[in-house]
């Protein structure tokens, strides 16, 4: 395991500087909320936009085809995809990119007013709407 160098990195002023401030009120709002609820958005957006997940299963060829962006999914995966992602008003998923905050922004938007219960019961929604064919 490689030891922290503590003399060479980042004050913690000039590492926050480089991070927008919405994405800080982002974070500390998630962050200050009990794990259950992050984990239940987190839950949420990896059922609704699972593609943003699939790299997490790829295989070495898999993931070099995805950095030269192409999409080892196949051809009707990704139409059906990209159908779900218009209806909720965004761009066609792009499998060189890793997850995408916007997609996860509204997520947090739409279950920041949730109890973790209702959050749950609305990731099943997501679920049952990602096994149905658009």
């Amino acid at each position: 395991m490689k030891k922290l160098d503590i003399d060479n990195t980042l004050p913690i002023e000039q590492a926050l500087a480089q991070v927008s401030p919405k994405d800080i009120k982002l974070a500390r709002k998630l962050y200050a909320q009990p794990n259950e609820k992050t984990l239940a958005v987190n839950a949420f957006h990896r059922a609704m936009f699972s593609e943003e997940h699939d790299h997490e299963g790829d295989s070495n060829l898999d993931a070099l085809q995805r950095k030269n962006g192409i999409s080892p999914m196949s051809d009707d995966y990704q139409k059906r995809t990209n159908k779900k992602r218009r209806l909720f008003g965004f761009d066609d998923y792009q499998p060189s990119k890793k997850g995408n905050k916007t997609t996860y922004e509204y997520c947090c938007r739409l279950c920041e007013k949730m109890s973790s219960i209702e959050v749950g019961h609305l990731v099943n929604v997501a679920k049952v709407l990602a096994a149905s064919r658009f």
